[in-house]
């Protein structure tokens, strides 16, 4: 199976002690979600993928209660926590950074990778909270 340059940087990123919520962004169809899962496979560490593509499911409550259910593999070891489509949440920033500052404070190791298709929301949210907290990797067409 062909792995794009995508993989092995994500995969880098995340072998590297908890540092930077991983942003993935691209234009639609460019391969994100499937470099992701690609990356996945190649870790030994307790994951935990979600996807808001439903939007009649998604709230940020629904937010909290998988990053919630991520944690309790962090208890354990390093775990990693995957969400698609982040955009499709609305307020996601800021629910994200109230839980990664948490995470930290508390020595949480719960490493975090966010992926989406609309980089222009993407980018507000990301401006908004989350500066300092995070770096962007590209998926291009």
């Amino acid at each position: 199976m062909f792995n794009r340059d995508l993989v092995s940087q994500l995969t880098r990123r995340l072998m590297e002690p908890r540092k930077f919520i991983q942003i993935i962004v691209g234009p639609r169809q460019t391969g994100k979600t499937t470099a992701v899962l690609q990356t996945l496979e190649q870790l030994s560490s307790q994951k935990h993928f979600v996807s808001a593509d439903d939007p009649n499911l998604v709230s940020v409550e629904w937010l909290r209660n998988e990053w919630e259910l991520a944690r309790t593999y962090a208890k354990k070891d390093e775990a990693i926590l995957v969400i698609d489509e982040i955009q499709k949440i609305s307020g996601w920033s800021s629910i994200v950074k109230l839980l990664w500052d948490e995470d930290s404070r508390l020595g949480i190791s719960l490493k975090v990778v966010l992926s989406g298709s609309s980089s222009l929301l993407l980018q507000k949210g990301l401006t908004e909270s989350l500066m300092g907290r995070f770096e962007i990797l590209y998926s291009p067409h």
